[in-house]
């Protein structure tokens, strides 16, 4: 099952005052949780065995008739199940789930229908939604018989079970609104639809007829054997074939207006169904074009063929999750599945890989999940790691340079290293027994989904793909239509390992539990003594936790970051190894984890660090694009949080990105420079690193532009998105002209000239411009762009200028909300010193507004003198009641850590600057005009305080005569 998470989110830019790198996050794909809550249920012994079926009786095979209205908005519908049921030892009650629907009554019936006790007595059982049927007589082990269940229920408004969606035909004369029934029943929503045993290790063939209007069109797993009329009625049956011995969770019917594209493969056919207008405008034709060859795909990497006669794929208008792998039918969100024709170029490039993505996961489903399928809840990284794996790795195949291996596989990584952590109660193990339908749903996070596959495809490197591939082919063949356990998978994948490696050595279950069976990941700690390197783990960040580890590894000697083959295995908390069993020496560089296919991280000491950082300098492509980001991570790792590397190491390391032209390194180094820039901010060595940054940023937009021109490659746009946005921020003299120019075409005409960065734009803005600026906030509250004015205007580097910004907030009778006053004061204390010093003096004037101000006052206050200044307006604050004191003492410890990490790296920062002074024929490559101190002290305006529209039209008076100079 795909949820709302998806593969990755759009890059939607906006341009803000803050010194920020464009976030290019993962959407939510997997993710069924209700709430956050979900998560972990704690349920004590005796309560949570009561969620479960006693067992003692077994379905042999459904037959579910069904009746909706739904064509006519009429929500109830009526429904009729005959359940074949083997007794497993001797019993005289039944029990099934039931949930939201009113039992009318239960006969005991011959396999003819004939009634042979009548209206059975019944109990409900909430809430642990039990329908317990009191037998005739008892019945004896492995004795059949046959109960026959009428009832009805209201179609759902919730999106899950047999639910209602619906949408707007715009091509009727009153945009008439289409209702359509469907259905969603992972994990525990079947029993809503037809009474049955709810539980995924449970199969039985199962008959379906849905009765329905003949307007519509009744879809469900298997094809259709016959559509009978319902004589003297507009009604229809359609009769569809029997399914394979299934999971109750996976049945799914859809009965629609819905029209189709059809794929016309005599073979595997397939249909994208949507509500006609989609279909119609060609929305479904990229997915009808990719389904084929994904499936095809599969079949042939898998070894084992797709089981059904047909797959179909419906995009749902209403639907919680992304996506959902009925056997047969799988139904979508639409995004998931429609190539919208309102989407922009860049939009339609995302939504390929996206679409592409959850067909093949889904797709994935149709073995791992519904072909074999766990015995429990316990187990679903049975189903989705396997999908999430597969997500990745089979589009790959199919199209190998569209970065699918390297955008889908490492951004699921990411998401699940960052919250596989000891602290996050969401951090279980892979294998983790639940019972409530609350705690099951919790079992649909990054743990089964993100996090399996990551270990999955450590697996699938560590063992090579062929075997792995092998023995997940023979898992799959020998559980066919079984509830798999993980020992079925180890012992499949032991067999190809055997088979393939003969004498290997390896105890595939005992690694593997150390993995599914323990939350987290370790953290390999690399130190270099001597001639030895000590290689030791541990959980991340600081737990005792020990895995078994596959490693791989590269060396500034054998650089092939193509072979991930394991080069040792870690099963112990340490090991020391000479230098030549790596096959380096002492001044070599050594990368472990290649292309990141391990699920672990990685910390190497500082002497490691600066080996690796010598080599990137002189030549970054001799190591790989991948790890090279990974080393981004893991130098931030090291630095902020290991605390065992200095400010020092990262400058050193971050010098090699005025050659790295790739825009995901750039967006991975964004993290540590902005936490640097937070740690140096208004100290005396700042300018020194806003010129470093200026240094590693300059040449790449001398490369690429300030602008995007015609036809240029995507990777040339996003590079300029991530370094523009250092180079401005670093007061580039090129990048402010070029900005500046833009913002006074923008007052030129607004609706025809590109949106500049207002930030960059304000930096040396005249007086001219500030005062037309002003004077829109003070009297227009419906400004065009109003939010990215009131976010930049507090950029300027002029005094004056920020102190008639400082005016403007003060005075109460202009249109600036509460908000937007804050908003300016804030930006200011963030992105500039000169700001910093004019709205920290406003603060010591408004001590009453302190509270609103702490958390940028926590990261932007650096220095003894400044802590100083501050802990007396803090004291002020408290004396007069503005302030609490537990707010107060939790700034000043902000502002000591913040003086701490000054005593610890702040020397050895001005020490490496000194030594690159020393070193560097030239300090910097550029010529920078553009300072913090630029002044305009010939064109100050005055403004007065006594009414906004006044004193902002005072000044723009004064400079009316340059502004009209300026757009003749």
């Amino acid at each position: 099952m795909t949820s709302s998470k998806t593969v990755f989110l759009l890059l939607f830019l906006s341009v803000t005052s803050t010194w920020q790198s464009p976030i290019e996050e993962k959407e939510t794909k997997n993710w069924k949780l209700k709430s956050e809550q979900n998560l972990q249920i704690s349920i004590d012994d005796e309560e949570i065995t009561t969620y479960r079926l006693p067992n003692n009786t077994l379905p042999v095979r459904y037959d579910i008739w069904l009746q909706t209205d739904v064509d006519k908005a009429n929500f109830a519908f009526e429904g009729r199940v005959k359940i074949q049921i083997q007794a497993v030892e001797a019993t005289d009650t039944v029990t099934l789930h039931f949930l939201d629907i009113t039992i009318k009554n239960i006969d005991h019936i011959d396999g003819s229908g004939n009634i042979l006790n009548s209206s059975l007595a019944f109990e409900l059982i909430q809430p642990y939604e039990f329908l317990k049927i009191a037998l005739p007589r008892q019945m004896t082990i492995n004795e059949e018989f046959i109960l026959h269940i009428s009832y009805n229920g209201t179609l759902k408004i919730s999106n899950e079970g047999f639910y209602r969606a619906y949408y707007v035909d715009y091509t009727t004369p009153n945009n008439d609104i289409i209702y359509y029934a469907v259905t969603q029943f992972e994990s525990t929503d079947a029993r809503h639809a037809f009474p049955c045993y709810d539980e995924p290790g449970i199969r039985a063939p199962i008959g379906l007829q849905i009765q329905h209007d003949r307007s519509y069109t009744a879809y469900s797993n298997m094809p259709v054997i016959t559509i009978n009329e319902v004589p003297g009625t507009n009604y229809v049956t359609t009769v569809f074939e029997d399914t394979p011995k299934m999971q109750t969770y996976l049945l799914a019917f859809l009965v629609s207006p819905f029209k189709y594209i059809a794929n016309n493969d005599t073979v595997f056919p397939q249909k994208i169904l949507a509500k006609p207008s989609s279909i119609d405008n060609g929305e479904a034709d990229y997915a009808a074009m990719i389904a084929d060859p994904i499936l095809k795909k599969f079949i042939n990497h898998l070894d084992v063929n797709f089981t059904l006669p047909k797959l179909d794929h419906a995009a749902i208008t209403q639907f919680a999750a992304g996506a959902m792998e009925n056997w047969g039918l799988i139904t979508y969100r639409e995004s998931a599945l429609l190539l919208s024709t309102s989407y922009s170029e860049s939009q339609i490039a995302y939504y390929r890989m996206y679409i592409a993505e959850v067909i093949a996961h889904e797709i994935a489903h149709q073995w791992t999940g519904n072909l074999v399928s766990p015995s429990w809840w316990t187990d679903l990284w049975l189903n989705e790691g396997f999908a999430t794996l597969y997500e990745c790795y089979i589009p790959h195949l199919l199209w190998p340079n569209d970065g699918y291996d390297e955008d889908c596989r490492i951004a699921n990584l990411a998401i699940a290293l960052r919250n596989d952590l000891p602290t996050s109660r969401f951090s279980v193990p892979m294998s983790y027994y639940v019972e409530t339908p609350v705690a099951i749903d919790g079992r649909f996070s990054f743990v089964s989904y993100e996090k399996s596959g990551s270990v999955l495809k450590m697996f699938q490197e560590a063992l090579s793909v062929e075997t792995f591939t092998k023995g997940v082919s023979q898992y799959l063949k020998k559980m066919s239509f079984k509830a798999a356990v993980p020992d079925d998978l180890f012992s499949s994948l032991q067999e190809a390992c055997d088979e393939d490696q003969p004498g290997n050595g390896l105890d595939i279950a005992s690694i593997m539990k150390t993995w599914v069976y323990q939350a987290g990941y370790p953290l390999i700690s690399l130190t270099k003594s001597g001639q030895n390197l000590t290689i030791s783990q541990n959980r991340y960040p600081n737990a005792s936790e020990v895995y078994s580890v596959p490693i791989s590894f590269a060396t500034k000697s054998n650089p092939d970051f193509e072979n991930k083959k394991v080069g040792l295995w870690l099963h112990d908390s340490s090991i020391t190894l000479p230098f030549n069993a790596f096959g380096m020496d002492e001044n070599d560089w050594i990368i472990f984890n290649i292309q990141q296919t391990g699920y672990y991280r990685i910390a190497y000491d500082s002497n490691l660090w600066a080996a690796i950082a010598r080599d990137l300098n002189e030549n970054h492509n001799a190591i790989h694009l991948i790890n090279r980001r990974v080393l981004q991570d893991e130098l931030n790792i090291g630095y902020n949080t290991l605390a065992t590397l200095h400010a020092s190491d990262i400058f050193e390391f971050e010098s090699y990105l005025k050659s790295e032209n790739n825009y995901l390194v750039w967006n991975d180094a964004g993290n540590i420079l902005r936490s640097l820039n937070t740690s140096l901010f208004n100290t005396e060595i700042y300018p020194r690193y806003l010129e470093f940054i200026k240094t590693i940023s300059h040449s790449h937009m001398e490369n690429v532009g300030l602008e995007a021109t015609d036809g240029e490659t995507a990777d040339i746009t996003q590079l300029r998105i991530r370094v523009k946005t250092f180079n401005c921020y670093a007061f580039d003299e090129d990048c402010l002209a070029h900005e500046h120019q833009k913002l006074i075409t923008y007052m030129r005409n607004s609706t025809e000239n590109p949106i500049p960065d207002f930030c960059s734009g304000f930096r040396h803005a005249n007086s001219t411009i500030y005062a037309y600026y002003l004077e829109q906030l003070a009297d227009n509250s419906a400004l065009i762009n109003r939010n990215r004015i009131v976010s930049n205007i507090g950029c300027s580097l002029n005094k004056n200028l920020l102190g008639l910004v400082v005016e403007l907030v003060e005075d109460s009778a202009n249109v600036l909300t509460s908000s937007e006053r804050l908003t300016i004061i804030r930006n200011m204390l963030t992105t500039s010193t000169v700001g910093f010093e004019v709205a920290f003096a406003y603060i010591g004037r408004n001590i009453e507004s302190i509270s609103s101000y702490l958390t940028q006052l926590s990261t932007t206050v650096n220095t003894n003198s400044t802590a100083d200044q501050l802990t007396k307006i803090l004291n002020d604050a408290v004396a007069e009641g503005f302030l609490t004191e537990a707010n107060s003492l939790n700034l000043k410890n902000s502002i000591n850590a913040n003086l701490a990490w000054q005593k610890k790296h702040y020397d050895s920062v001005v020490n490496w600057f000194k030594n690159i002074d020393e070193t560097t024929l030239a300090p910097t490559t550029t010529t920078d005009n553009f300072t913090e101190t630029a002044d305009d002290s010939t064109t100050t305006p005055v403004a007065t305080t006594t009414n906004s529209g006044a004193s902002i039209t005072a000044s723009f008076i004064l400079t009316a005569f340059l502004f009209f100079v300026t757009f003749k």
